[in-house]
């Protein structure tokens, strides 16, 4: 490995352990300001009784200093196994010439339990996790105390919150970040980033700003609308769950249909399950109850056209691998080739 290669890869690995080591202070930061604000503001429940959200808290930032130190110790062995696996190949290329034995080595199975146990397919199920203990969090908050606390820069007030709550999109952002190492080809991890992750997070941002307008609405609002609001914003932070089985699959999958069809499953429950739920709610908060929607109403739209377009492009496409004709070797007689051709045209 040349020394600009190995320069590169240390400033990769030095980012990748950093987004690791940012998103537990961040999942800790965010987990001890909602803490704090559930001891303190909440009056319906017993003292003793509150801190069972930070044994849940210790819990959840257990799984997930597990995992991220899990793939931090995965992605030291690959690299000391890939130089090894590289110093031996220059060593027997020098002596010997080489050898096309690909069709000895025994094939992998991407889905098998080892891999399972892997960083990469464990992300889901930390995610989902870390997101229902927050959607139960975010429940019972707005269910007592939430919108009666105070504004302002102190710690109790209402902007504290919405800025705890925020940081889920950048903790979701991170963990993308940080696991992507393990999907070793570029253009799907470009994919992963671009396509699923930013997308899920600024779904989950959006969630957040739909719950930050229940704060700033004057006139009451009707119980299905407000137990609607708050339930489509508690779906859109378990959502990225999709994504991140996506980000897995698409990870070592190399069938062509079956790629485009997750596009378009994990496409139609970003729209239906988050998007076009939340464009409602701001085109009826703008109309009756006069609320500023201007910016995130045009993110909706957007998101609306760009989905529909993506939907209409992989559904082409995976009709496209539905139709084509499985590959035939040809055979040692040209008289079956020829009935063979015969047959498929007929």
């Amino acid at each position: 490995m040349s020394v600009i290669k190995k320069a590169k890869q240390r400033k990769a690995d030095f980012f990748n352990h950093g987004a690791k080591l940012l998103c537990l202070c961040l999942l800790l930061g965010q987990m001890l300001g909602l803490d704090y604000l559930i001891i303190e503001r909440d009056v319906t429940t017993k003292f003793t009784t509150r801190y069972i959200w930070v044994i849940l808290d210790f819990l959840v930032l257990t799984l997930w200093f597990a995992i991220l130190l899990w793939s931090y110790i995965l992605d030291r062995r690959e690299k000391k196994a890939t130089t090894m696996e590289g110093q031996k190949a220059t060593a027997i290329e020098e002596h010997e010439p080489e050898v096309d034995d690909s069709d000895s080595k025994p094939s992998k199975n991407k889905m098998s339990p080892k891999y399972l146990l892997r960083p990469l397919p464990l992300t889901p199920l930390i995610w989902l996790v870390y997101s229902l203990v927050l959607v139960a969090k975010v429940t019972h908050m707005f269910s007592t105390f939430a919108l009666s606390l105070p504004s302002g820069e102190h710690l109790i007030s209402s902007t504290f919150l919405k800025i705890s709550l925020a940081k889920t999109a950048f903790i979701l952002t991170l963990l993308i970040y940080a696991v992507k190492s393990h999907v070793t080809d570029d253009e799907k991890q470009t994919l992963i980033t671009d396509k699923l992750g930013n997308a899920a997070t600024l779904d989950v941002l959006d969630s957040i700003m739909l719950l930050d307008m229940l704060f700033s609405i004057d006139n009451p609002l009707s119980t299905s609308i407000y137990h609607g609001i708050r339930i489509f914003a508690c779906i859109c932070l378990v959502l990225p769950v999709v994504p991140l089985l996506s980000m897995v699959f698409l990870a070592e999958c190399e069938n062509k249909k079956a790629f485009h069809l997750n596009l378009i499953v994990n496409t139609v429950f970003r729209l239906v399950m988050g998007n076009i739920p939340h464009l409602a709610f701001r085109l009826h908060l703008w109309h009756s109850h006069k609320v500023d929607v201007s910016t995130f109403l045009i993110k909706n739209l957007i998101v609306v056209f760009v989905g529909v377009m993506d939907i209409i492009k992989h559904t082409r496409h995976y009709k496209k691998e539905t139709m084509k004709r499985p590959y035939q070797e040809p055979s040692d007689d040209p008289a079956n080739d020829i009935t063979l051709s015969i047959v498929c045209d007929a």
